[in-house]
């Protein structure tokens, strides 16, 4: 969702690359899937459970009538998310088409970070991903966390997985046909809406985290995925919001994120 800037691109690979290696998180690759998919981890235990943060949709757009030829992010909100988090085993996940030379990944057309951002394909690539990560780590649980974009991408998760202890987003779009919306831009032709797998969802324990400083993902967005799970559970028993003061959509999540004990989220009883 970020617009451009004037960073290249090896400069925001190499930001990605000294945040990770200065915070002790091993580099790995994932090409099992159509899409290449880059990652990071860091294992701190021989837990079975482990958390796995999603990287926003980066820089998708260069301006309102540019494409971006490639949606690495300009400043890695969920990549200094996943840094900042005090579990012992941590996952970080980019995009499709995030952090590579697109000249050399057939499938990365523009449209999987435009329009199709949340696309079947790109689900599918991410969910077998996390099942890789799976086996190869011995993981049982996972806890999700979304930041913007990826909140889309971590919701659609948690709906179609049976190991997902707890569902979080940070400024997520939860809701795509309300951010179209609000934003009076072109609808998200061939993504998939969090809010269609309500039914689902509703007994996922998750937290959200909204900023009433965000003026790219307004509470109003959330408020609306709300209104679509209440039609399941009238109650949500299993859903909390938490509204902060953090400076903006991009700015100042890390920072509030490392200040967070983040024990599993619960449905009330």
């Amino acid at each position: 969702m970020s617009l451009g800037g004037c960073n290249s691109l090896q400069q925001r690979f190499d930001t990605a690359s000294s945040l990770a290696n200065n915070n002790g998180f091993s580099k790995q690759i994932f090409s099992e899937s159509p899409f290449t998919i880059v990652s990071y981890h860091k294992i701190g235990s021989q837990t079975d459970s482990a958390t796995l943060f999603i990287e926003g949709d980066g820089l998708a757009w260069l301006s309102k009538r540019r494409i971006s030829p490639n949606p690495t992010p300009l400043n890695p909100v969920g990549l200094k998310l996943a840094i900042n988090d005090n579990s012992p085993n941590v996952f970080y996940l980019a995009r499709p088409c995030q952090y590579l030379n697109l000249n050399s990944e057939k499938n990365c057309n523009h449209s999987y970070w435009t329009s199709k951002r949340a696309s079947k394909e790109i689900i599918e690539s991410i969910n077998h991903t996390i099942t890789i990560i799976k086996k190869q780590f011995n993981i049982d649980k996972f806890r999700l966390v979304g930041y913007s974009g990826g909140g889309t991408i971590a919701t659609l998760l948690a709906s179609i997985r049976n190991d997902i202890e707890d569902l979080r987003t940070v400024a997520g779009n939860l809701d795509i046909n309300a951010f179209v919306q609000q934003h009076k831009i072109t609808p998200l032709y061939g993504s998939i809406n969090p809010v269609d797998y309500a039914e689902k969802l509703s007994t996922i324990p998750q937290q959200h985290y909204v900023s009433r400083n965000d003026e790219i993902i307004t509470r109003s967005i959330t408020e609306s995925y709300l209104n679509h799970l209440k039609n399941h559970d009238t109650k949500l028993h299993c859903v909390h919001v938490t509204e902060t003061d953090v400076h903006s959509h991009s700015e100042g999540w890390e920072r509030y994120w490392s200040k967070q004990q983040h024990t599993p989220v619960s449905c009330l009883k």
